[in-house]
């Protein structure tokens, strides 16, 4: 995401090329922001209504402020526990979880320090204190997303294949959102074997048995809908 506020063509370099097209006057400066920032409020507003829940990835930079020692009373440069994202300072406040990845001292990645949780079931489903993200933690947050507010129950994929279903359905729902609820999964399963994403004589039944051909439903979901 930091691209698009500071990366080529980004909205820095938008207000940047719109300052110059007002003579880089001074007094033009507040005004060559507006078109930039209209269009980056245009993304983060399409953003907020996704129907699924979005993982945004913002670059940091350690930043370094002066204070006093206060054992010699002297200046001393002290750097931010966390580092600050590239990116407008607001956006921010639109997250339900904002935390920094970072590694530990030997070089291994995949840790969070958390900084912001906007529900208490939502920290149930992050890493504790030392330990490394990891696919269930993955699993926690997707159920809390298909029924916030529900105690979190993990449950490994492949002893829950009324779930696997389901979360099919889910993947279709901008699709079938307004047809009545007892058509709807049949609806799936008919719009599945269209595609040629379920083969004809095979039920999602038997497509659940096995994890390759789950995966192959994921994956092909997303690429059929944009077609």
């Amino acid at each position: 995401m930091t691209h698009e506020w500071s990366g080529e063509g980004g909205i820095l370099d938008m207000q940047t090329k719109e300052f110059e097209k007002m003579g880089s006057r001074e007094g033009c400066r507040m005004m060559s922001w507006i078109k930039p920032k209209m269009a980056h409020k245009k993304m983060i507003s399409q953003l907020l209504r996704m129907p699924i829940a979005i993982i945004c990835c913002l670059r940091g930079e350690e930043k370094t402020h002066s204070m006093k020692d206060p054992k010699t009373n002297k200046n001393i440069v002290v750097t931010d526990e966390f580092c600050s994202p590239l990116f407008d300072h607001r956006f921010i406040f639109e997250m339900l979880i904002n935390g920094e990845v970072y590694s530990d001292d030997k070089g291994e990645g995949g840790y969070l320090r958390i900084q912001k949780v906007t529900h208490r079931d939502l920290r149930e489903c992050l890493p504790a204190k030392g330990e490394q993200l990891g696919v269930k933690h993955g699993e926690m947050m997707s159920k809390w997303c298909h029924a916030p507010g529900k105690p979190i129950d993990v449950v490994p994929v492949e002893s829950k294949k009324e779930d696997l279903k389901i979360d099919i359905w889910l993947s279709l729902y901008p699709i079938y959102k307004d047809i009545a609820k007892k058509d709807q999964l049949k609806e799936a399963v008919s719009w599945l074997r269209n595609k040629g994403i379920l083969k004809e004589e095979e039920s999602l039944e038997q497509a659940c048995e096995s994890q390759d051909r789950m995966a192959d439903i994921y994956s092909q979901i997303p690429i059929a809908m944009g077609e």
